[in-house]
């Protein structure tokens, strides 16, 4: 069997109420159900045999959500659960801030983390549903000689000239971690337009300048979950079982996922800054 690589999954079953983050028109059950869903999902994957939840919230459904982890731990499946509340909300300037906050606590204090030279973090609510096409490649892009020590997912530009990559799964080696994005969160700030997507694709475009060696997979993440805005799914049932089913056929008969080592040049903008005249 390939190496694989232990996950993390970030939860906050009670989003934080801070200025600059949008209204989440989802309760703690829905969220709570959300992380449930995608528990469940990765453990029947058989994607890792190790795998870290991480929340930071003061729900009273936090220890359930942990309970539930742990009923499906087993001698092939490994479970962890960190809880790390952010007590002062008046720190939080964006979204990615709690993400962020997360990683790097579990980068620093897992014990099913501190014996693995990488990982693979997935937003919590998330259900991936063509991850089986992505976690080998990932694992022996960042386990081998090719020297990876971040892969996005995608690397994107907004309003044209901005930099992001997805955070919602990307690979990352533990010292690549802690040394270029432990705080990397500590800089989001959403009422000044300044994204965790958009730290996180600064400091890889600066370590690439350095010649550290980032990869970027050019797949589409196809998602089941609900829109914190609207708490509607992102895909109708009948659009994400053609996506999945069409990834499915792809991966059967072999198609290759590419691997793009990013240089420089990727980070520049792709059109002209319509403000810039």
């Amino acid at each position: 069997m390939h190496k694989r690589l232990p996950i993390v999954l970030t939860a906050t079953i009670r989003p934080h109420r801070t200025t600059g983050i949008y209204a989440i028109n989802q309760t703690e059950e829905d969220r709570f159900i959300s992380y449930q869903h995608s528990i469940k999902w990765i453990s029947d994957t058989r994607a890792t045999d190790k795998l870290i939840l991480a929340e930071n919230s003061s729900s009273k459904l936090t220890s359930e959500l942990f309970k539930y982890l742990h009923s499906l731990a087993s001698p092939h499946f490994h479970t962890e659960t960190l809880h790390y509340p952010i007590a002062d909300e008046a720190t939080v300037k964006g979204k990615g801030y709690g993400e962020g906050w997360l990683i790097s606590k579990c980068v620093r204090h897992s014990r099913l983390l501190s014996d693995s030279n990488a990982f693979i973090k997935i937003t919590g609510r998330y259900q991936v549903k063509n991850f089986f096409r992505l976690s080998r490649p990932l694992a022996s892009s960042v386990l081998s000689n090719l020297g990876y020590q971040f892969i996005c997912q995608d690397l994107k530009f907004y309003n044209f000239h901005i930099p992001i990559v997805s955070t919602a799964l990307f690979a990352c080696t533990r010292s690549a971690w802690l040394e270029h994005f432990e705080d990397a969160y500590l800089f989001v700030d959403d009422i000044q337009g300044w994204a965790f997507e958009a730290e996180i694709a600064d400091r890889l475009k600066a370590i690439v300048a350095r010649g550290v060696r980032v990869g970027e997979v050019k797949l589409p993440l196809i998602i089941d979950s609900f829109n914190t805005k609207d708490n509607q799914p992102f895909l109708k049932r009948r659009a994400l079982c053609y996506l999945t089913f069409r990834s499915k056929v792809a991966y059967s008969i072999g198609k290759s996922i590419k691997m793009k080592t990013l240089c420089l040049n990727d980070f520049s903008p792709q059109r002209p800054n319509p403000a810039i005249h």
